[in-house]
Parts: C-alpha cells; sequence; structure tokens
C-alpha cells in the first residue's frame, strides 16, 4: 500500500521559508505556501488535514497572529483545527506560542509545538548562516571598505561566537563585549560594564537579546555610531535611542535569507523530513 504523502504548509516570511517549502515537495510532501489573503484562506480550509505547520521563523505575536508584509493573520482557531498527530514549527518561543503548547500538553491535544533552533544541530548550523548574513547586512550598510573600519560585537552566544570568528578570520577589527570574562576568550574581549565607561567602535553590533544600549551611554557617545542590531524582536537598543544624533541602527532582517536561503530553508525542511524532532534529541528547552 503506497504511503500517504506528508500534508504541510508554511508561511513564506522570507526566502528561506520559500526556499523550505520547494524541498519538502522536491522530498513528495504536498505543501501550501501561505504568502496572501487567498493562500490564507486554502489553509483555514485544509488545516484539519495537515502533518506539519510551519509557522513565520520569529513565530507568532502576542495576539496569535503572524505577520507578512505588514499584515496579521490570526491563527488561534487555525491552530485548534489541527488534528491530533500535527506538529507546529516555529524560529521563536513567543509567550503566545508558550502558553498554547502548555495547554495542549494539560489537554492531551496530541499536537506539538516544535523551535527548529532548540536542536543543538540545527541551532549551530544556522548560526553559521546567520554570521555569513550578519557580514553581508553590515557591508551593505557601510560606505567604505570592511577594514576600515572597527567594530565591537555584544553578546557571545552561538551567532555571536560564529560572527566573531568569521570577522577575526577577514581581518576586521574586532572587539568582543561579554556579560563577564572567563579568561577563555579567543578575541580582544571586554567585559559589558567596562565598555560602557569607554568611547565605542565605529560599528557595534548587538547579538544579545537584551537592552544593551540605553539612551544615558549613547548620549555620552562622541562620534557617529551605527549600530546593527541582530537581537530576536530588535531589543538591543532602548527606544529613545532611536533618533538620536549620531547614532543610526539598523534593524537586520532574518539574517539567513539575505544569502544562504537555500542552505537554511534545506536546513529546515530537512529536519521535519528527518522525524528528529518527535525524539527530543538535541534539545536546549521547548
Amino acid at each position: 500500500m503506497e504511503e500517504r504523502k506528508r500534508r504541510a504548509a508554511a508561511f513564506i516570511s522570507d526566502r528561506r521559508m520559500g526556499a523550505a517549502a520547494q524541498r519538502l515537495r522536491a522530498q513528495g510532501a504536498e505543501v501550501l505556501e501561505v504568502w496572501n489573503r487567498e493562500s490564507f484562506a486554502k489553509l483555514q480550509e485544509m488545516a484539519g488535514e495537515l502533518d506539519w505547520l510551519m509557522l513565520p521563523i520569529r513565530g507568532l505575536d502576542a495576539e496569535g497572529c503572524a505577520q507578512l508584509e505588514g499584515e496579521s493573520y490570526p491563527l488561534a482557531d487555525i491552530l485548534e483545527e489541527l488534528p491530533r498527530g500535527a506538529a507546529v514549527f516555529t524560529g521563536l518561543w513567543t509567550d503566545w506560542l508558550r502558553a498554547l503548547a502548555g495547554r495542549w500538553r494539560e489537554q492531551d491535544a496530541g499536537k506539538e509545538i516544535y523551535c527548529y533552533f532548540d536542536d543543538l544541530e540545527i541551532a549551530a548550523e544556522n548560526a553559521k548562516l546567520t554570521a555569513e548574513g550578519l557580514l553581508y547586512f553590515f557591508m551593505e550598510k557601510t560606505p567604505e571598505s570592511m577594514f576600515s573600519y572597527t567594530v565591537d560585537l555584544i553578546g557571545y552566544g552561538k551567532v555571536g561566537r560564529e560572527a566573531a570568528a568569521l570577522f577575526e578570520k577577514l581581518g576586521i577589527a574586532l572587539r568582543v563585549v561579554k556579560e563577564h570574562l572567563d579568561g577563555g576568550e579567543d578575541f580582544w574581549t571586554i567585559d559589558y560594564d567596562r565598555w560602557k565607561t569607554q568611547q565605542p567602535s565605529d560599528v557595534v553590533i548587538n547579538t544579545a537579546p537584551a537592552p544593551v544600549i540605553t539612551r544615558e551611554l549613547a548620549e555620552g557617545w562622541k562620534k557617529e555610531v551605527l549600530v546593527i542590531d541582530v537581537s530576536s524582536g530588535h531589543v538591543g537598543a532602548e527606544a529613545d535611542v532611536y533618533g538620536l544624533p549620531g547614532v543610526r541602527i539598523e534593524k537586520a532582517p532574518t539574517l539567513p535569507s539575505l544569502v544562504t536561503w537555500e542552505s537554511a530553508g534545506m536546513l529546515l525542511a530537512d529536519y521535519l523530513l528527518s522525524g528528529r524532532f518527535c525524539e527530543g534529541r538535541g534539545m536546549e528547552h521547548g
């Protein structure tokens, strides 16, 4: 007896998600690409038949809506329509999704939500692709040679480590800003509290998921500074830092979608196809 094809729907929030949908289709899955009102209406009709639902990479907002091209798409009813055994995938755990996942477990709904980047292997590979995208974005936003700038990189998580290694390898003047020094640093490193007492480099790249650039801090800068915020939700600078004279803040998009979207999309699609998410292998949390 021929095995039934997997049925999936993917929100095409960037080129990476489009590549993921193509990969799934090439491997025999039936895939609905959701990118406008018409395709969203089709999703509403077929929700009860889906095996996999790939949300926008940044998940859902506080109202349970997906954001595509500035428009909101409410997902609460669709998620409840999903059948037992369905799996929902996100690139970011938002509060709304965490609450829904908790309710489903309490209700024994037979449905689960997975974050790709809870898987250690996926997170590590994605960090490398993100670092490549960051380099491209950095070059796009600076008019001179990349070697003419000094760079402060705030945060030393997965993305911070990969970005530091890439920038260092290329010979870009780099200083890594960490919350605390542990003595095992591979780069020119300074702790955050000390960094705040000094003048910044020409470019400040934030990867930390916290408001590390305050108005008081930025008002003390004595030169023009470009801030590139890579953090989830772009929370690296306080709201009143925007618009300060001499401070230009650029919110980075989903970086793997800029230059490595096919590799990034295949990474996500192969995670679904492998079924590894069901095993919980390599999970940090969830």
